[in-house]
């Protein structure tokens, strides 16, 4: 069987990864303390003490589930690290740890970036693929796009 060269290869990226991770963490650490914000303006509210913005609890409570969270992400990080995506004149393959697949140029219906590092290849068939943690996703959008238009 005769190998392709690919037109072009992508990786996730760590730098997309750890990005994505503070920018999570920080808005969740935010949304956890927005009750202790709204505790402070209510007079009479109850458990005040426990929910005080800034207090020993309300951010114990916060670190430990944006630790957690954190640390969820860094795992899902580690078994996509190794995930490659090659672009060949007729297709679309991924090889990772969840194994190989292969999706023809011509089956794809659009792709579209989505939030910082991702692209999501929707298929003619209806059914989506996140390539995930891409440091310049909008190169690889185009990339897919020139190779369809070659066809």
């Amino acid at each position: 069987m005769d190998r392709v060269e690919p037109i072009a290869q992508w990786r996730p990226a760590p730098k997309a990864s750890l990005r994505r991770i503070a920018i999570v963490t920080a808005l969740t650490a935010l949304g956890l303390q927005l009750p202790a914000i709204f505790a402070l303006a209510l007079p009479g509210a109850p458990y005040k003490e426990f929910l005080q913005f800034g207090s020993g609890w309300s951010l114990l409570a916060t670190a430990g589930f944006v630790g957690v969270f954190a640390i969820e992400d860094l795992a899902a990080w580690r078994k996509r690290r190794h995930e490659i995506w090659k672009l060949t004149s007729a297709a679309l393959i991924y090889d990772g740890p969840e194994g190989h697949g292969q999706v023809t140029l011509s089956d794809i219906k659009f792709l579209r970036r989505q939030w910082l590092s991702r692209v999501v290849v929707t298929l003619q068939n209806g059914q989506s693929v996140v390539i995930r943690d891409l440091a310049q996703p909008a190169e690889l959008v185009a990339t897919i796009k020139a190779a369809q238009a070659a066809l």
